[in-house]
């Protein structure tokens, strides 16, 4: 992430303090750049939430962060404390039983080490119960990719990578 969803929340007023766990270091100073108006920290630990107070999140927002975490149900036990009673949580994962995932099968993209759990909407749902967490809302996201950038993917998922080496 280049911090385009970090900035559209640092831009809306009643933001307060933003604590933004982000474990590649050089990201950091990207969101930084992006958040440079509100007091903000920048955590590289994805296991240490004790700089916030439980109780204090109106918003946490987890970007394709599920499904790379090992312990992810004692972090969401975390998540549920640190939210207010009227917060909320947005989640964005990668959805096993997309269409692209049943076209591609095992060469779907996120069928890979750094996922070691993989998510759909019920799955979601039955998980996030039982970390006393609510499902609101659930609906599909949409990505916009340059066009070499899919081209690139698509030869990569069809065996044929070493082709496609050029910078998208």
């Amino acid at each position: 992430d280049v911090g385009l969803l970090t900035q559209f929340i640092a831009a809306e007023p009643g933001i307060g303090k933003m604590w933004l766990y982000e474990p590649t270091r050089v990201v950091g100073p990207i969101l930084a750049e992006k958040v440079k108006e509100k007091a903000f920290e920048i955590r590289t630990e994805m296991k240490d939430f004790s700089a916030v107070p439980d109780g204090s999140l109106g918003v946490c927002v987890m970007v394709h962060v599920l499904d790379h975490l090992p312990d992810v149900a004692a972090v969401m036990r975390v998540i549920a404390r640190k939210l207010r009673p009227d917060g909320y949580l947005l989640i964005v994962t990668h959805d096993e039983r997309s269409l692209l995932a049943r076209i591609l099968r095992e060469r779907w993209p996120a069928y890979c080490l750094q996922h070691p759990l993989l998510f759909n909407k019920r799955s979601t749902a039955k998980f996030l119960s039982t970390c006393g967490l609510e499902v609101v809302e659930t609906r599909k996201s949409a990505n916009y990719f340059p066009a070499t950038y899919l081209l690139k993917h698509l030869l990569f998922a069809l065996g044929l990578g070493r082709v496609a080496q050029w910078n998208s």
